[in-house]
């Protein structure tokens, strides 16, 4: 396939429109209900196929609405990821390219969008890497990050030069108490709502309550370390799993399950040490990267459905905007609409490139792992490419074959290298916002057409 027939292809990875229609029953207003689940892998999700029962609640969302099986976050970081799911844009263009940095005021979020057509906005955060001071409060009517230092799971007094009051972070019981007093005492009767909720569990130090600490031990796992972490993990995920139980028990006790939109996702995933590294940053293959994008609307999105191909946290957005019927905007996405998938008879995700982001490092050594500079990659097909220009590495995996990403058969295909290599350039080169303007001007014509000439716009 050449260079030209690829960039044919991406004819949605940049989108100037916001829809391209109406929505499934036309100028709906339904509420909005957004959940992120932080550090959460699909792969250790039983609704993703996990030998343990870790999300049984979410099996049962699953039934009533539809999964997508290969989503893709931005990348392995809460902050950039979550700038991303607000805005359809990559950390290259809203430039959260790691954590502690400040979403400029300029950039449009989702909770703005939505405000400025009548909904109240209100937002439950669970971590200080999404304090209100790095910007991600944007649109928010109500954005509650107060987190006590009582029932913290972990005791920072400083993170990222800046300083923390209160707790770090806020166990997910204690978030769902929050979403459900809004839900019932600060909902306003007199429009639709978007509420925004964050956990934060899966994240470390893995500290479930009892019971959910030892429900699950894997002896497969022979290494006695790895076998524990694993364990925990897993616990903090079926932790999670029952606090949206009780979230969902109060929306539908409340009459509100039937006209609210669903949208649940993560932010990013977790190493586990499956190749010797147990957390999340310093890599982009697919467990730091994967995360659960699983969405309900009934009578709207399809029940059962389980749609395979990549697809990525940049498409929410879009997709909101297609399912509610918006007219076309000036605006500009990183994402595309995956509303045709998701109505009865609906067709599944155009393969189309996923973009990957690693946050930048100072050269070190990073828990057991060299990082020096970015990493960039691109998921197209089969196909994964991973570069470093810093860190002087080229990799190729075919997911296919390997989907663990463990035999690099870049020197076996330079062709198909070469032509990722391409793509993944022209792509940087067309989101790359400089650093240096306080605020990004809107796009002239004269880019637009260049845009639509490289073959990314509509």
């Amino acid at each position: 396939m050449t260079r030209r027939l690829i960039f044919a292809i991406c004819l949605t990875v940049l989108t100037l429109t916001a829809s391209c229609g109406s929505g499934p029953d036309g100028s709906s207003t339904p509420n909005i209900l957004l959940i992120t689940l932080d550090t959460t892998r699909t792969d250790h999700m039983s609704v993703y196929g996990h030998a343990h029962r870790t999300t049984p609640f979410l099996e049962e969302f699953a039934r009533e609405g539809t999964v997508f099986l290969e989503a893709y976050s931005s990348a392995p970081a809460t902050a950039p990821s979550h700038a991303t799911l607000f805005t359809s844009l990559s950390p290259l263009t809203h430039r959260v390219v790691k954590n502690a940095i400040t979403l400029g005021e300029h950039q449009v979020t989702l909770a703005e969008m939505l405000r400025d057509r009548g909904y109240r906005t209100a937002a439950v955060l669970s971590s200080f890497v999404m304090n209100a001071k790095f910007g991600l409060d944007q649109g928010f009517d109500h954005y509650d990050d107060d987190l006590p230092a009582l029932g913290s799971s972990i005791r920072q007094v400083e993170w990222e030069g800046e300083k923390v009051i209160g707790g770090f972070d806020r166990r997910a019981t204690e978030t769902t108490d929050r979403a459900v007093d809004w839900l019932t005492n600060e909902r306003p009767a007199d429009a639709p709502f978007f509420l925004f909720v964050h956990y934060f569990d899966p994240h470390d130090p893995y500290k479930p309550p009892p019971p959910y600490r030892s429900r699950f031990v894997d002896k497969s796992i022979t290494k006695r370390f790895e076998r524990r972490i694993n364990s925990l993990y897993d616990g903090e995920i079926a932790y999670t799993d029952d606090q949206l139980r009780r979230l969902f028990a109060s929306l539908d006790s409340l009459g509100l399950a039937d006209d609210t939109l669903v949208i649940i996702t993560g932010d990013h995933g977790e190493g586990l040490m499956q190749r010797g590294y147990q957390f999340h940053g310093a890599h982009i293959y697919d467990e730091a990267v994967r995360v659960p994008l699983l969405l309900r609307w009934p009578g709207r999105v399809v029940s059962g459905a389980r749609i395979a191909g990549a697809v990525t946290i940049a498409d929410v957005v879009p997709t909101i905007h297609d399912l509610l019927g918006w007219k076309a905007e000036r605006l500009l996405f990183q994402g595309r609409s995956l509303a045709p998938a998701l109505g009865a008879g609906g067709s599944p995700p155009a393969d189309l490139p996923v973009f990957l982001y690693r946050i930048p490092y100072d050269p070190h050594e990073e828990l057991g792992v060299w990082v020096d500079g970015e990493k960039h990659a691109v998921r197209f097909g089969k196909w994964k490419y991973l570069v470093s220009e810093s860190e002087e590495t080229v990799e190729l995996y075919d997911l296919d074959a390997d989907p663990g990403e463990l035999v690099d058969v870049a020197d076996l295909h330079p062709d198909r290298t070469s032509e990722l290599a391409a793509m993944l350039a022209d792509w940087r080169a067309a989101v790359t916002r400089d650093d240096s303007l306080a605020i990004q001007p809107e796009l002239s014509e004269s880019e637009i057409q260049k845009l639509r000439a490289l073959g990314y716009t509509q």
